[in-house]
């Protein structure tokens, strides 16, 4: 996978890697854990398995894999990673809801004061590997409240009802930079204001 040869890509249409992951019975693997107590999955990458019934119809891997779990409980959660607009995924057939990077954007973007040395651009716009121009996510700049409405609005025009009532709202995870660290940055390089933004944004 990406190029690491210690991270096979399995072929998610095999009907080998189906029948171990969740096709084969109570002992494979999505079923197998459900029955052991697991209240569901977090799914890392999931995009590079399946992209959604809407952009590859004929693959149907999350659809097999939420099948497979709910006939061993009806309560299984699904949750995807996508950083970008995951709406392929979450028609009801698929994943359950999915991490919120879009909301982690924009209110890190409602945060910015002043942004100082390395990244920064012009004091207003904050770029590293993950918020870039290149990006689904986009460079970190500046914003009021309105723009912050218009974001957060747009997130929630995207999805089901449901799906916007329960996604995983995140500040930062093992993909992003520490929250504290894009927080000084945007904070003209003050820990201290970094701190008192993240009370402010858990509170």
């Amino acid at each position: 996978w990406a190029g690491y040869g210690s991270l096979p890509k399995l072929n998610a249409k095999d009907p080998q890697v189906r029948n171990y992951l969740f096709a084969g019975g109570n002992d494979a693997v999505g079923p197998y854990w459900m029955s052991q107590g697991v209240s569901g999955w977090r799914l890392d990458v999931a995009t590079d398995v399946d992209p959604g019934s809407l952009q590859a119809p004929d693959n149907g891997f999350w659809k097999g894999f939420k099948k497979a779990i709910g006939e061993v409980s009806s309560d299984a959660v699904l949750i995807g990673e996508h950083w970008g607009h995951a709406t392929s995924l979450l028609l009801g057939g698929e994943w359950d809801s999915v991490m919120n990077y879009r909301l982690q954007t924009a209110l890190m973007s409602w945060m910015f004061d002043e942004c100082r040395g390395w990244g920064c651009a012009g004091g207003k716009v904050f770029e590293d590997s993950e918020h870039n121009g290149a990006s689904v996510l986009g460079p970190m700049q500046a914003s009021t409240e309105s723009q912050l409405e218009a974001k957060l609005l747009s997130i929630r025009e995207d999805y089901p009802p449901q799906v916007w009532m329960s996604t995983m709202n995140l500040l930062g995870s093992h993909d992003t930079a520490r929250v504290l660290f894009d927080l000084k940055k945007i904070s003209s390089d003050s820990a201290e204001m970094a701190r008192k933004k993240l009370k402010f944004l858990v509170s």
